[in-house]
């Protein structure tokens, strides 16, 4: 939407610092995103962030009409990492597209490794399985990068990957549990980078 996409594609990570941003999984009846087109999973799709009472949310890009005296606004061209209650989802990560998104996420786990990125849901596997092992599984044996969204540690997270020339980097937007019309950013806690910070970057494998 107007100001947001722009804002978000010149800096992620002020924007990101400064915006609770929503991703309602396409599971969800009331999500935006309910009709994704999931059916290719390297498929890249266009976005938009829309406005709301707490800070933004990740919606399709729907053409329309002149909005500025610049044109019409710009989609962000992201990949989506969807989530699936007790499956484990992977994609692969190119060169089509410089943004990463997933569902918001609180208990599941994140790993990227060989070029592709896998979302493990927390209900998925044995209730003591170690989530990392079947990140692990996923990716074909190799993880170079991880983070589990422990509860504990924010009530919910949204993970966003940028495309940069040194390759993927990952960052982690801790908030409050967003209601229709509550939400908020809370430091959320990394145990190998730093606790205490909003956002923070995935820049090496956690175990949870």
């Amino acid at each position: 939407m107007q100001g947001h996409n722009k804002a978000f594609m010149a800096n992620p990570v002020q924007y990101l610092s400064r915006y609770t941003l929503t991703v309602r999984p396409p599971s969800n009846l009331q999500s935006p995103l309910r009709r994704l087109d999931l059916s290719d999973p390297a498929k890249v799709h266009q976005f938009d962030l829309r406005p709301n009472t707490w800070g933004s949310e990740l919606i399709p890009f729907v053409p329309h009409p002149k909005t500025h005296r610049f044109g019409t606004q710009r989609p962000i061209n992201a990949y989506f990492l969807d989530y699936r209650a007790e499956a484990v989802r992977v994609i692969p990560l190119g060169n089509d597209a410089d943004y990463m998104f997933t569902p918001v996420m609180n208990g599941c786990y994140f790993g990227y490794g060989k070029g592709q990125a896998t979302h493990v849901a927390g209900d998925y596997g044995r209730r003591d399985a170690d989530k990392q092992e079947q990140a692990k599984t996923a990716l074909g044996g190799a993880i170079a990068l991880g983070f589990d969204s422990n509860p504990a540690d924010a009530d919910e997270f949204t993970i966003v990957g940028v495309r940069r020339p040194s390759g993927w980097t990952f960052y982690v937007q801790g908030h409050e549990m967003v209601y229709e019309r509550f939400g908020r950013l809370q430091p959320c806690f990394d145990k190998g980078v730093g606790a205490g910070q909003i956002l923070f970057e995935i820049k090496g494998l956690e175990r949870g």
